[in-house]
């Protein structure tokens, strides 16, 4: 079986979880968890934080975010990125509507 190109990261915020020890362990162990120095959240900035910390850390021509819930056939990506450009390049969408509860306007990127 040919060695996939590319390499995946779990990223995770700081946590007062029981299993901070054992994602430490596992981050150790596998090093596919990186433990941004923030508060573990979803809508406070994390993945911005991840965004600054990709860009110190790596030195890969893209990178893909995604959710917990989502699937991503890797095939597909590689296809389609290839003919974007190197730098400054999105593949996504924005997205947005307005919130049931208190009727304000979100905008995300997806």
């Amino acid at each position: 079986v040919k060695k996939s190109p590319a390499t995946i990261r779990f990223i995770l915020g700081l946590t007062k979880d029981e299993n901070k020890d054992m994602l430490e362990e596992e981050s150790k162990m596998y090093g596919d968890i990186v433990i941004l120095n923030i508060t573990e959240n979803m809508n406070e900035g994390k993945t911005f934080e991840y965004f600054k910390w990709f860009a110190k850390h790596r030195k890969d021509y893209y990178f893909v975010k995604t959710d917990d819930d989502s699937f991503i056939h890797l095939i597909h990506y590689y296809r389609d990125l290839q003919d974007l450009p190197r730098k400054r390049a999105y593949y996504g969408g924005v997205y947005g509507g307005n919130d049931l509860d208190d009727s304000s306007t979100y905008t995300y990127m997806g």
